[in-house]
């Protein structure tokens, strides 16, 4: 029998982290989702819930931030391989999304893996969903980049440097974020639409497991900081991730973003990573261009859905097939 119940982080972090396995083709470490549930903003809007059957077989969440634009719900349903069409996903979804708009959702927003796109974008469009953009993703094989690219020298006026070697303070961690936010409204497919408090971002950012302060870059000038980078090791699969790379505009265009990469690649090379991972929205053109100078190929990706919904939630609730 399967049995749908509100999510328990600690009984069921790591059936959920299976799951997001399955569904993205790459290891999700357990701590992975326990620390997003500890690091989530005050003010989040949630609700989480699983289906289980000798185990966790499925999970669905409805969740807006503080920082999200104001009635933009992100949902997310997934079922492992075995128990789909058979009712399971639609049941969730319609629980997530009820909750969402009776909690003031106005458009709901999901994410498909590029893996599971034909059958996952079948069934969002079957709930009323439409594709709204599309991502990359970009690896590259650390060994095989042209070590005359990564000797290349900054441009004129730039530095660019480690929270470490700033010796990872207060005043360079807020440097750190406030450029993070200023670029990240503005990135394509952002879905960030109000700046975070420095508590939130140092949470969310400076205190997950992954976060190094060697591997969070800065570039400067004329004293300022213009640009960042941020990269994640992932030892569970000899990996480094981008977790993101901005530039103020004014700075777009001048070689400051090739720079950060520059950095990031030398130290993954450093620290000895054989691969490196980048995702980037479609109409990201100037990374998507920096990242095939450097050798990063293109291989799966992803595509985000938006549905608008009406002012009141549906009534019934779709049976499960056992």
């Amino acid at each position: 029998m399967t049995i749908i119940r509100a999510y328990a982080l600690e009984r069921d972090a790591e059936g959920v982290a299976a799951l997001a396995g399955e569904v993205w083709h790459r290891p999700v470490p357990v701590q992975d989702i326990l620390e997003q549930e500890r690091t989530a903003p005050a003010g989040r809007i949630a609700v989480q819930l699983v289906a289980e059957s000798g185990g966790v077989v499925a999970y669905g969440n409805a969740i807006w931030d503080p920082a999200n634009p104001a009635g933009l719900f992100q949902v997310d349903v997934v079922v492992t391989a075995g128990r789909r069409r058979r009712g399971l996903g639609s049941a969730l979804l319609t629980r997530v999304e009820r909750f969402a708009v009776e909690h003031g959702a106005t458009r709901l927003g999901a994410v498909v893996p590029g893996f599971d796109e034909d059958t996952g974008t079948a069934f969002a469009a079957r709930h009323g969903y439409r594709v709204v953009r599309r991502a990359y993703h970009s690896y590259l094989t650390v060994a095989d980049v042209d070590p005359g690219l990564l000797a290349e020298p900054d441009p004129p006026g730039v530095e660019v440097t480690t929270l470490a070697a700033l010796g990872d303070g207060e005043q360079a961690r807020r440097a750190l974020w406030d450029v993070h936010e200023r670029t990240v409204p503005d990135m394509p497919g952002s879905r960030t639409a109000a700046r975070r408090p420095y508590a939130d971002f140092a949470e969310a950012v400076l205190g997950r497991r992954w976060f190094r302060a060697d591997g969070a870059f800065l570039a400067f000038a004329g004293g300022a900081a213009v640009g960042l980078a941020i990269v994640s090791f992932q030892p569970e699969s000899d990996s480094m991730n981008h977790t993101f790379t901005g530039v103020l505009p004014e700075w777009r265009g001048r070689g400051v973003a090739s720079a950060l990469k520059r950095a990031t690649i030398r130290y993954a090379r450093q620290v000895g990573v054989a691969t490196m991972r980048a995702g980037n929205d479609a109409a990201n053109a100037p990374m998507l261009a920096i990242n095939a100078r450097f050798g990063y190929q293109r291989r799966g990706g992803h595509v985000r859905l938006e549905k608008t919904v009406p002012p009141s939630p549906p009534d019934a609730v779709p049976p499960i097939m056992n």
